[in-house]
């Protein structure tokens, strides 16, 4: 592990393998990382103007409290994400890549997120279909963090998936006999309150919805 603390006004070359890279209350600190991270993970708080030159893959950036932070990646096919939270000024270079250059930070995303807080609301950088784009990083009731986008696709596949089950269930009871019928609705009830199967009431002397010919 790579542990750069309280540093300021230097330059490093990292030319060796390393399993993680750690930088805690530096300023103008700049570094040249050409040889793989194990971890493939970089984390940087309480930081103000640091250059980040890297030139092998980097599955996460943690940037944290920084006011200035600028990255700049040899190719763009060796990044991932980054996470960050109360970033003032974070640029990202692509130098195979210009075009996908993203610069973001607290102000920019004060405007689009009015009731964020400078030191707690996260967000996370990511390729999304080509584009590198900054979310906000919401948190589930089980503590699981996310995004808006990911929890509407995940509340969407949960609406079609009980959808189904329900439908199936469905036509289960439609052709099952009377004593199915019912053991089966109060099992289903029972497991999952929220599906909405309703008893179909067959009339006196009206044909029996499983197709039986006995009377």
């Amino acid at each position: 592990v790579l542990y750069f603390k309280n540093v300021k006004d230097s330059t490093y070359t990292i030319n060796a393998v390393c399993t993680k890279v750690l930088i805690e209350g530096c300023d103008n600190l700049k570094l040249h990382i050409n040889k793989k991270i194990m971890t493939g993970m970089i984390e940087v708080w309480r930081t103000s103007n640091i250059v980040l030159h890297v030139a092998t893959s980097l599955h996460t950036g943690v940037f944290d409290l920084c006011d200035k932070v600028d990255l700049h990646m040899k190719e763009k096919g060796d990044f991932y994400s980054v996470v960050w939270a109360g970033v003032k000024d974070l640029n990202i270079n692509f130098l195979d890549a210009g075009e996908h250059n993203l610069k973001t930070g607290f102000t920019q995303m004060k405007e689009l997120y009015p009731d964020i807080n400078d030191r707690t609301s996260q967000f996370i950088i990511r390729d999304l279909g080509g584009k590198i784009t900054s979310e906000k990083i919401i948190r589930l009731e089980n503590g699981y963090p996310t995004t808006e986008r990911e929890k509407k696709i995940f509340d969407e596949q949960q609406k079609k998936a009980a959808q189904a089950t329900e439908e199936q269930l469905r036509q289960m009871l439609k052709f099952s006999g009377p004593a199915f019928e019912k053991d089966m609705a109060n099992m289903v009830k029972a497991s999952n309150p929220k599906l909405n199967i309703k008893k179909k009431k067959v009339p006196r002397n009206s044909p029996c919805p499983c197709g039986s010919t006995l009377s």
